[in-house]
């Protein structure tokens, strides 16, 4: 979905405003909130918004207003008198035609306040009150219109961004690797250079292979990036220290709802390293010889995870059988879930050699991440 343009920057506000986006979220206007296309500022009865277009070039919305901020004039809110906008217009003649009760004295003509000359009103649009529209016939819309772009003498005339402006910093948030064990996990948010006009984000968390309420608590909020303030702000998500062993685990941190910055990263991942171990061991045997042996290997600690440990026989230094006196056997124990032992056997050779009591090895090798032997 192409990002959306950004039309102005709220520099005063008396009373109370409200942004309305596109996906019909409201939430309090404030002092340097970057306005953009299709979103809507509602003010309240005893609301004024000042909007500054650039380059010097500012409007006031009155109390009671409902205002679509938009790059386009739609047709149905085209102006009934096209005759007021022409080659140079003659702003004064325009506010007096769309009936603006305020205005901010910076919106002047063709060239701003600072003497700029690049700046020059291209089409402005609003939609009168009810009763005038009334009295020309024009069906009442939902909203006002505005409609602003500006012009360069030397540049393309279609741009809509006014030449000088500050770039706006890029947002980014960064990965978090820790312990199971080190009860939070602190995110740092970032931007890339001070910002002109307030930034703010909303975040919130989300699993991965890890789980929300059993390994990390979920978490969101609404942060702030004042023009002058530090460029890095942080996100504590809380970590729980389980006795399972699950195995390393993800979750991430999500930033959404940005305004004032261009995004670089909104996902940082959140990487948890378990601490949860299990152990295997394996216990002597003694059995006459012709016997079956069978040796049991215990599995202690943590039992919810799926495990698997090695077993061989073989005849080691200090043994004193031969190949002869049994039948080598190696293989793979597994341990499901809740699973605390398994067996394996070896069978003995009965002859008629006397050689008294003989040993061989068995042996434990290649266990799963998170055991011991």
């Amino acid at each position: 979905m192409p990002e959306s343009h950004q039309i102005a920057t709220v520099v005063k506000i008396s009373g109370k405003a409200y942004l309305k986006t596109p996906d019909g979220k409201m939430t309090l206007l404030i002092v340097g909130d970057v306005l953009h296309e299709g979103e809507v500022v509602v003010t309240a009865i005893d609301g004024r918004v000042e909007l500054d277009f650039g380059g010097g070039s500012f409007l006031v919305l009155p109390a009671e207003q409902t205002t679509l901020i938009t790059a386009e004039i739609a047709d149905s809110f085209a102006l009934y008198n096209e005759d007021i906008i022409d080659e140079e217009p003659h702003i004064e003649t325009i506010f007096e035609a769309l009936g603006v009760q305020e205005r901010s004295s910076g919106f002047t003509g063709g060239i701003g306040n600072d003497g700029n000359n690049f700046v020059r009103l291209e089409r402005i649009a609003q939609v009168l009150a009810p009763a005038r529209l009334e009295t020309e016939g024009i069906e009442t819309p939902d909203s006002v219109v505005f409609d602003v772009a500006f012009q360069s003498d030397d540049e393309d005339p279609t741009r809509s961004t006014p030449p000088n402006k500050p770039a706006l910093p890029t947002i980014a948030v960064d990965d978090v690797s820790v312990d199971e064990d080190a009860g939070t996990a602190t995110f740092t948010v970032r931007l890339s250079h001070a910002p002109a006009a307030t930034v703010t984000f909303d975040y919130t968390t989300s699993g991965g292979s890890a789980t929300a309420g059993a390994d990390y608590d979920d978490a969101s909020g609404t942060l702030t990036f004042a023009p002058r303030g530090p460029l890095t702000q942080t996100i504590t998500v809380n970590i729980t220290d389980d006795a399972i062993y699950e195995g390393n685990e993800q979750f991430f941190v999500n930033l959404s709802n940005i305004r004032g910055a261009t995004i670089l990263n909104t996902q940082g991942v959140g990487s948890i390293a378990d601490n949860d171990t299990t152990s295997f061991s394996i216990g002597n045997v003694s059995i006459s010889e012709g016997g079956l042996m069978t040796f049991t290997v215990t599995r202690t600690g943590d039992a919810e995870a799926d495990q698997t440990v090695d077993f061989a026989t073989s005849i080691e230094a200090g043994d004193n059988s031969e190949l002869a006196d049994f039948t080598g056997n190696s293989g793979t124990l597994t341990f499901a879930s809740g699973v605390t032992s398994q067996t394996f056997t070896v069978q003995t050779t009965q002859d008629a050699i006397f050689e008294g009591s003989e040993t061989f090895t068995a042996t434990l090798s290649n266990n799963s991440a998170g055991s011991s032997i």
